[in-house]
């Protein structure tokens, strides 16, 4: 779902303790305990005014989010094609939360969807199945906050910026940074844990993420709750959702010659890269081009990227063998499986960008990114792109209001 499920991770941070009985035993983070508590983060900031949600049965979403960027990195454009599959007999009813600037149904799709206040309204009878799609443009400017990702480009030639406004030729220099940006605070337990529950955990934890799967407490060997040793206390940390991304950097052919990448593949006239952001890995990485061009312009610049597991090395034990023979603290067992969850259950948050109107429906989504087209000068000032409605707030600074307000300072995240 948008967003949701990191709001709802700050709000089981603010929770209140558990009784006494159950303070020897901390909770895995799941999926599970988000899931839950977005289902009421919309009466909790909007009182009952929202819409109701009517789902005859799941509901499946795929997203892709298509972004174009500036020649200095900077979001320009952002657009979202969503399609929702309703399965069930029966009336549905719900909202996608947004703000879009418009929106228009796609030819495929089964139903015609309403735009109030910048959310998407869909609404209609399922005789079993019943596909919803639709492209949505949205606030640029607003949506730059909220991606995963962010972007730093600097090309020159000959010492000039490269900005798409007329070839350039002359030593070329183009530095591309791409940041993960999900890192959130989140209130992680901390405890004397039990070594032997915890080293079957992690065995698990790590064979799960070498097989490209996601360890779920409850899976297995992977426990729902974890016993400790004395009194559990949380303390608070940046957790980010890992992104994996893969990009080429193309030029014309012929309009640089000598190419050589750091941080990337070059081939010809182009440069390939991939990284896992966070998850055991930096959070940004920079590719750096170099060569001689010959009349060139701003190059092709394509990235695909989606939330990914961490790298199984962030669950591996410090020495060979499994968890059990690595000789381990709990506390340094409970520290490395918390850490890993975390970052999993966050994951779900960028599945489905808009968001699944049903919170257990599974979601996928695809980030696209690439340059924009140049902007051309006018010979007086355009239309500006309009504001979302001033009293609207997207589930995005829902989360930075919880935030906030779980470290004990109440900050809005925009007006």
């Amino acid at each position: 779902m948008r967003r949701l499920a990191l709001l709802a991770a700050v709000l089981w941070l603010m929770a209140p303790p558990a009784p006494a009985a159950a303070a020897e035993t901390v909770r895995f983070p799941t999926e599970a305990d988000a899931v839950a508590l977005a289902l009421g983060a919309e009466t909790i900031f909007f009182g009952a005014q929202g819409v109701e949600t009517i789902l005859p049965g799941p509901v499946h979403d795929r997203e892709v989010v298509t972004v174009g960027l500036g020649p200095d990195g900077s979001v320009r454009r952002v657009e979202v094609v969503q399609d929702l599959v309703v399965t069930g007999l029966g009336d549905f009813q719900f909202k996608v939360a947004g703000p879009a600037r418009d929106v228009e149904a796609l030819p495929r799709s089964e139903g015609s969807p309403g735009l109030r206040r910048g959310s998407i309204l869909w609404q209609g009878f399922s005789e079993g199945r019943k596909l919803l799609a639709a492209r949505m443009p949205l606030f640029a400017d607003q949506e730059a906050a909220f991606l995963p990702v962010a972007f730093d480009l600097d090309a020159t030639v000959g010492g000039r910026p490269l900005r798409g406004d007329g070839p350039l030729s002359g030593p070329l220099e183009l530095r591309l940074t791409v940041r993960n940006t999900t890192a959130m605070p989140i209130g992680v337990a901390r405890g004397r844990g039990d070594p032997r529950d915890l080293a079957r955990a992690l065995d698990a934890i790590h064979a799960a993420l070498r097989e490209g799967r996601r360890p779920a407490p409850g899976d297995g060997p992977i426990p729902k709750r974890v016993s400790v040793r004395g009194a559990a206390e949380t303390v608070v940390g940046e957790v980010e959702a890992p992104f994996r991304v893969e990009g080429t950097i193309a030029f014309p052919p012929g309009a640089v010659t000598g190419l050589a990448a750091e941080g990337g593949d070059a081939r010809g006239t182009s440069v390939s890269f991939g990284a896992l952001l966070g998850g055991g890995h930096p959070s940004g990485h920079t590719v750096v081009v170099r060569g001689d061009a010959r009349e060139t312009v701003l190059p092709e610049l394509s990235l695909v990227g989606g939330p990914a597991p961490p790298d199984p090395e962030m669950a591996a034990p410090p020495g060979p063998g499994s968890w059990a023979e690595s000789g381990a603290s709990g506390r340094e067992m409970l520290d490395r499986a918390m850490a890993v969850l975390w970052r999993v259950a966050r994951l779900r948050q960028f599945d489905g960008y808009l968001g699944n109107p049903d919170p257990e429906g599974p979601a996928t989504t695809t980030y696209r990114f690439a340059l924009a087209a140049p902007r051309r000068a006018a010979a007086g000032p355009g239309p500006s792109e309009p504001e979302p409605t001033a009293g609207w707030v997207t589930a995005a600074s829902w989360m930075g209001i919880a935030a906030a307000l779980a470290l004990g300072a109440v900050a809005w995240s925009r007006s």
